[in-house]
């Protein structure tokens, strides 16, 4: 090492070379673990991709345009949106309260007629 550069050792690994006169040389960068950072973005999130007609696509870009929205923010948007009525929808379902209803007095309600668990065959030969 030459007695004029002193290293520097910086956040995430990252190592500065400077001369005497106090210009950068060089920057090191940590070597990245592509591997590990993708088996991290596939456990976190979900991908979608999918394809579109052209013209029905270009179409929907100008709209969303005209709207100041992004394809990507509209998709993130109708998935919140989704998901934000679909927890009402169980939610409205599950805290509902029966009460039963009394039937007024004197009234009974008609029997159900109820099949017989022979069938006619059975009956005709009996």
């Amino acid at each position: 090492m030459n007695p004029t550069e002193k290293i520097i050792s910086l956040k995430a690994g990252e190592t500065v070379t400077l001369k005497a006169e106090g210009e950068i040389s060089e920057v090191k960068q940590p070597k990245r673990n592509s591997k590990k950072e993708r088996e991290w973005e596939r456990q976190k999130y979900h991908r979608f991709t999918f394809l579109v007609d052209r013209e029905k696509g270009e179409r929907f870009i100008e709209i969303l345009e005209s709207r100041s929205m992004k394809p990507l923010e509209w998709f993130r948007e109708q998935i919140e949106n989704t998901l934000k009525a679909e927890k009402e929808a169980k939610t409205d379902t599950l805290n509902v309260e029966t009460t039963p209803v009394a039937e007024p007095e004197g009234e009974t309600k008609p029997k159900r007629k109820t099949r017989s668990k022979t069938s006619s065959k059975t009956k005709l030969k009996e």
